[in-house]
């Protein structure tokens, strides 16, 4: 039958329950009337600076737990053993003071913080001031906002000022000293957590200090700038690798954290160096304070057209400062190695579009006395003598290439292939004017270069895609003199092709690409200083952090009073 259907069984159950619980009751009264102390013997535990039954009880439960550990029982310990037994008998003496850090030396860690809570809480004070407040630091359960409104004093243990530092993820005053000691033998989690608050830095070489497998990491996390590039390898860090490629003008490698290909800051200074400044203010973002502000200063003396001379002997910068200037005339060879490069792809550039006059001034102007550095000097004068042979100034054109040519004979035999190259092409372009020369005005072909007139680079094999679609462009606008223009155009590239630039009568321009190619330098202005690697292990845990407090109140044991202090019968 069950009780809740019986109300007379119920009722018996009820009153069985509370016969036992005043019962239980009475059991506890009993055994603590028989452990309180007398009188008397609250008044010799006051002598050893424990007042109260609160803190006797408490002092007691320590005393019997500590003599329960069976190193307590060492040959060393029988003093201070006989003074804890002495204690539990009634009789404690100044002997326990001294005798009570011994015995817990005795106890895990975790027990010698339980048992130092248990006597802060009953408000027994062994402790000197200074290991007071850090006991009361270590008992707290939010330690960070007490430390905000608790003096620090100094001279504490290393597991103290270490986990003063972690919980607060800034340096205590007096970790510093304990660094070198204590980087070998903290976890490396508890590592990178001192790390990243600054404690640890590379003037500690920790490297040095940790088991070698831990070397190349430590030197990326503390001194970015020491790893190696088989160790950033090693360590699969892309951001170095990225780095290191753009520098070294090498391929990029594919970023494939970064979501739908979305291009960053090294894909953007990538394109930078060809010249591409879709994304300059994108750049700017992503860019630190101190290479922002370069890129900006950059575009404002692109603005300007001046530059200070730093700027200019960086050749890795000379493509986005040509780029992002618009100069208003010719360009002054004479400023800078820069100014004459620009002003030779000026001119180049100019001929291309069918400017003749302007590429004639900019020539000029690059003819001056050290205008043009001696690399550049016989395209400028190959340049000369082209926009002379379409002018019909036979005679100059050819006056002018025979004194680029004794530029090459200056070098005499020590010609690189390049240059014999060039200067075989000058001799063509010597010919061709002498056979112009030669032949009757009315028996001459046009004078200009097919190619470039076309819209194509000199020898562009892919020259007649963009003939056909201007040919369609005319056809569909019925423009019947472009249609012969274009016609004759094809023709003559077809003789050259077929017979050469000499038999065909054709100007090689540019007798030599060098001086016009972009600069192979990567300039480091704008490429930020490596950020050390991110922390790579978990966040320290909470056991962890409360090992290192359990063995920062084992450092108090150093801190009790040799002595017990007087209390006085006021005191409660």
């Amino acid at each position: 039958m069950e009780i809740a259907a019986d109300p007379v069984l119920a009722e018996q159950h009820a009153n069985a329950a509370e016969v036992r619980r005043l019962a239980a009751q009475e059991e506890r009264r009993r055994q603590k009337a028989g452990n309180r102390a007398s009188g008397f013997a609250l008044r010799r535990w006051r002598l050893a600076g424990i007042n109260g039954q609160g803190a006797v009880d408490a002092i007691t439960t320590v005393l019997q737990a500590v003599l329960k550990s069976s190193d307590a029982a060492a040959p060393h310990l029988i003093l201070h053993r006989a003074a804890a037994v002495k204690a539990l008998g009634g009789e404690p003496d100044d002997a326990l003071v001294p005798a009570l850090p011994q015995l817990l030396r005795t106890c895990v860690p975790e027990d010698v913080l339980r048992h130092l809570r248990a006597l802060r809480e009953a408000g027994i004070e062994w402790l000197t001031p200074e290991a007071a407040i850090r006991l009361g630091i270590l008992c707290s359960t939010a330690p960070d906002r007490r430390l905000a409104h608790t003096p620090h004093p100094g001279g504490a243990g290393p597991a103290y000022e270490l986990f003063v530092s972690l919980v607060t993820r800034r340096t205590s005053r007096g970790l510093r000293g304990h660094i070198p000691s204590l980087i070998p033998t903290l976890s490396p989690t508890a590592l990178d957590t001192l790390i990243d608050s600054g404690a640890v830095t590379h003037s500690d070489h920790p490297w040095d200090l940790r088991p070698s497998d831990e070397a190349a990491y430590l030197r990326a996390r503390t001194a970015p700038e020491l790893l190696t590039a088989a160790e950033a390898e090693e360590l699969g860090w892309l951001a170095y690798e990225r780095r290191e490629a753009f520098r070294s003008g090498w391929v990029l490698p594919v970023d494939e954290s970064t979501a739908d290909d979305a291009p960053d800051l090294y894909d953007y200074l990538e394109q930078l160096t060809v010249g591409e400044t879709h994304h300059l203010n994108d750049l700017d973002q992503l860019l630190p304070d101190a290479q922002r502000v370069a890129l900006r200063d950059l575009r404002s003396y692109c603005t300007l057209g001046s530059w200070p001379p730093h700027l200019l002997a960086d050749r890795g910068l000379w493509l986005l400062m040509e780029t992002l200037w618009r100069p208003g005339g010719v360009i002054h060879g004479r400023l800078s190695e820069f100014h004459a490069w620009a002003g030779l792809r000026r001119a180049r550039a100019l001929i291309s579009i069918g400017d003749l006059e302007a590429a004639q001034a900019q020539v000029t102007r690059l003819l001056q006395v050290g205008a043009a550095p001696p690399q550049y000097r016989a395209e400028v004068e190959n340049l000369n003598a082209y926009l002379a042979f379409c002018d019909d100034r036979l005679q100059e054109a050819e006056r002018i290439l025979t004194r680029a040519l004794e530029l090459y004979a200056s070098e005499g035999s020590l010609l690189s292939e390049q240059a014999e190259a060039g200067r075989h092409r000058l001799e063509s372009n010597l010919m061709v004017v002498e056979r112009r020369r030669a032949t009757k005005k009315n028996d001459r072909v046009p004078a200009a270069n097919p190619f470039l007139e076309l819209g194509v680079p000199h020898g562009m094999l892919s020259w007649e895609d963009l003939y056909r679609e201007l040919t369609a462009e005319a056809v569909e606008q019925r423009d019947t003199e472009e249609r012969a223009r274009l016609n004759d155009i094809r023709t003559r590239i077809e003789s050259v092709l077929r017979n050469g630039e000499t038999e065909a009568g054709v100007f090689f321009v540019p007798h030599d690409e060098a001086p016009y190619q972009d600069p192979d330098e990567r300039s480091d202005l704008l490429v930020p200083p490596l950020a050390p690697l991110g922390r790579r292990t978990a966040e320290l845990t909470t056991e962890e952090t409360e090992g290192i407090r359990a063995d920062a109140a084992v450092e108090l044991l150093d801190g009790f009073l040799t002595s017990p202090p007087r209390v006085h019968r006021q005191r409660t």
